[in-house]
Formats: C-alpha cells, sequence, structure tokens
C-alpha cells in the first residue's frame, strides 16, 4: 500500500549448487549478505492491490448507516445485516471479514522494507534522514489533500444532517493530529479514518529504522523476537501489535525466501507451500461460502478456530505462505504468468485507500439530498459505477498528482542537500 515504486528489484538466485548452499547457510548464520542482483516483484504489487480494495469492501458497510438515526459510528450500535450488500452471494467474505487485509499490507511492507532498506540503512549508504525524506515525499502529499478535502466534506455533512459521517471525532485538535499523521482507530476515529493504518506504518518504519541502522536485522532472531513481543501485547494494544506482528514477519519471510531460492530443495518447497496455501484459503473460502459450514457441526470440524485465533490464524500463517509463494513463483524462470499486468494494481492502491472514503462521502452527500436513492447501496450497479470511479480516480491521482509532486519534492531535497554540502566545502 504504501511502499516506493524503488520496489522495483528483487533477488534472482544464483545457478543451484551444493556449495552455494553451504556459503548460503553460512552467510545466514553469520549475517553475512551474499552478492543479488535483482527483478521486480509485481505479484506483490497485485497482493497489495487486492488488498486495498479489500478494505474498501469492508468499509461497504458504512452505507448501511444511512437512513438511519445514527449516521455516526459507535462501538454500542447493533451488529449490521450484511446479507443485502451488493454481489453478496460473491462478496460475503470481503464484507464480513476484509478488515484483515490491513494485516496483509503490514506484511507486505516488512517483506519490501527489509529487502530495500535493510543492508542500506544498516551499511549507513542510506541515511536517516534520506530514509524518511523517502517515506514522507510518498506519503505525505495525497494525506494532506485528502484530509482536508474530508474535513470539507464533512463539515457539509453534518450542516445538512447535524451528525458526521462515520467519524466523529472531528474538531480542530483531531484536524492538527491528523495534520501531523496521528490517527487514532475505533471511538477516536477522526476525518479519513482509515488512515489510522498509516500511522501504525509510520511508527513501524521508526522501529525498523532504528533497528537497522544499529546493524540488528542482520540476524534473524531479531525480528522475529520483535514479532513475539508483538503477539505478547496483542490482547491489549491490538493496533500496534498487528503492525509489529505484520512488518516485522514479512521480514521474516523475506529472509526465508532468500534462504529457499537457492536451495536444492525449491521445488519441494514451492509444492508444499503451494499445498499449504491452496489447502489454507480453501478452507477459508469453503468457511465462508458451503451452506454447511454455516450451520452446525460441519463447520466447527473443519474450521475448529474462531475470532481472533483465527484471525491470527490466516494472518500470520496463510498471509505469508501466500507471498513467499508469489514469490518463489514470480523467481522461477519458467514462469510463464505475467504478473507485471496486474502490478497497476498496487501503483493504485495508496491512491484508492485514501480515496475511498472520501468518495463515500460525495454520493452519502448525494443520497441525503436526494440526488440517489437510499436503495442505491444494496444496488449491484452501484457498487459497480463506485468501484469504476474509484479504480479510475486512484489512477488519475497516481499519474497526474502522486509521482509528479513525489518527483519534485525529492528534487527540491537534493538541491538542498547539494547546497549545503557546496557551501560547507567553500573557504571561509
Amino acid at each position: 500500500m504504501t511502499d516506493d515504486n524503488l520496489q522495483s528489484r528483487l533477488v534472482i538466485a544464483p545457478e543451484h549448487t551444493a556449495t552455494s548452499v553451504q556459503a548460503l547457510t553460512a552467510a545466514y548464520l553469520l549475517g553475512i549478505i551474499l552478492p543479488e542482483t535483482r527483478v521486480r516483484l509485481h505479484a506483490l504489487d497485485a497482493l497489495r492491490g487486492l488488498a486495498a480494495l479489500a478494505v474498501v469492501l469492508w468499509h461497504w458497510q458504512h452505507f448501511q448507516l444511512l437512513g438511519t438515526h445514527q449516521l455516526t459510528w459507535s462501538n454500542t450500535a447493533p451488529p449490521l445485516d450484511h446479507s443485502h450488500q451488493p454481489f453478496f452471494w460473491a462478496l460475503s467474505l470481503f464484507y464480513s471479514s476484509g478488515y484483515i487485509a490491513v494485516d496483509l499490507f503490514f506484511l507486505i511492507s516488512g517483506f519490501i522494507f527489509f529487502w530495500l532498506y535493510a543492508d542500506r540503512l544498516g551499511d549507513r549508504s542510506l541515511s536517516v534522514i534520506d530514509f524518511w525524506v523517502l517515506r514522507i515525499t510518498r506519503l505525505y502529499p495525497l494525506h494532506l489533500v485528502t484530509l482536508l478535502v474530508v474535513a470539507a466534506l464533512e463539515l457539509t455533512f453534518r450542516r445538512e444532517t447535524g451528525q458526521f459521517f462515520i467519524y466523529g471525532a472531528n474538531d480542530l485538535s483531531h484536524f492538527l493530529r491528523g495534520l501531523l499523521f496521528f490517527q487514532s482507530n475505533g471511538a477516536g476515529a477522526s476525518f479519513n479514518g482509515p488512515t489510522w493504518s498509516i500511522t501504525i506504518e509510520l511508527i513501524m518504519y521508526g522501529l525498523f529504522c532504528a533497528v537497522a541502522w544499529f546493524g540488528l536485522l542482520r540476524y534473524a532472531l531479531v525480528p522475529f523476537v520483535i514479532f513475539l513481543l508483538g503477539l505478547f501485547i496483542y490482547s491489549k494494544h491490538q493496533n500496534i501489535a498487528m503492525g509489529i506482528c505484520g512488518f516485522f514477519e514479512g521480514g521474516l519471510v523475506y529472509y526465508l525466501f532468500l534462504r529457499v531460492r537457492n536451495s536444492v530443495h525449491r521445488p519441494k518447497i514451492f509444492l508444499m507451500t503451494m499445498f499449504a496455501c491452496v489447502a489454507g484459503w480453501l478452507a477459508v473460502l469453503a468457511g465462508n461460502y458451503a451452506p454447511l459450514m454455516a450451520h452446525g457441526d460441519f463447520a466447527r470440524f473443519i474450521l475448529p478456530v474462531n475470532g481472533i485465533a483465527l484471525r491470527l490464524s490466516v494472518a500470520y500463517i496463510l498471509f505469508p505462505l501466500t507471498i513467499l509463494l508469489l514469490a518463489m513463483h514470480e523467481t522461477t524462470a519458467t514462469t510463464t504468468f505475467r504478473y507485471r499486468y496486474l502490478s497497476w494494481l498496487g501503483e493504485i492502491s495508496y491512491s484508492s485507500y485514501l480515496l475511498h472514503f472520501p468518495l463515500q462521502l460525495i454520493f452519502a452527500l448525494a443520497i441525503m439530498r436526494g440526488f440517489l436513492s437510499l436503495k442505491t447501496e444494496n444496488s449491484d450497479v452501484f457498487l459497480l459505477v463506485y468501484g469504476g470511479i474509484l479504480i479510475a480516480l486512484s489512477l488519475v491521482v497516481f499519474r497526474g498528482f502522486e509521482l509528479p509532486v513525489q518527483r519534485k519534492l525529492r528534487e527540491s531535497w537534493k538541491r538542498m542537500v547539494h547546497l549545503s554540502s557546496s557551501s560547507r566545502k567553500q573557504p571561509a
């Protein structure tokens, strides 16, 4: 969702030999990084884009509050009935569990950041300041624009209805916090509420940067311990724990990929991973869609876990295996599937994630003003129209705003650094 297009290079293995396997094993144990060449992982781009769309579908329930007395989300509100939502027969999994895609965002971010930045921060070839310039120029411009747009739309919505739409903590204090990327989830959510996960991402960047700067990420034990700490605090601090567990397990998946890519047993590992992924996803789909599993003992037999245990199983077992499988598949020389044709989904993932709630607000205003029927929210056609507009708008924003602004800001930063360096070199 939030990584640079610098995510354009990844490891391709040398020829599989016993010597290379032994060398890799020794390097792994000693924390030595072997030379490598890189290509782009389009599969993870596509996966990140699909995760963003899953969150969009999860938030479709926002429209269900229209026409009720309570237009602002509350933890005390009664459970919503998703059965009337568009294409429910096909999309019920996302309507009921799309929020788990946020865990997938963190995992993909961890994989990519360990690959792109861990070594460069560790050997000081990338400074901490430059790292943060890359991140802020990537994230902040669109965040600022959407924050201002949502603030204007929410004030308009409240003037016409007497309530804010969905996120209620829309005061000056929360607006100023939003300017600084401090966003809460739940009862304290404000303005463009989904950006709470971006706040968690930034915290993970800080933790990652600090650990990498001291060279501690050369050892897989360090991210593993941090992952365990995240699990330990999960019940009391779920949001931050989600970020810790996802981000640092994503790094562990990257380390695992580095080992597997050079292994003489790679074909067997690939097949076992594929079997585990297929079995896991079939269980998820069966548990959600099969009529027999919707009620009775059969569901409990197939999926014996529920609630937090099921979420952790999907987030920290099935998702990592899926990422590993896609990475192995795309970097296999015999791969014929062209993932690059789907990578545009990843390119627009940040735009679609930040734009989907402002677009909901616009449609909510249209419904409240009578331009659209209250029944529109349950229309299959409405979902197709909304989705089409969101994707088209995200493409335009990514190519016409995100990339140009990001490029100009980074060029300005380079000029400032160059001028500062030149002034220091001049004799007094």
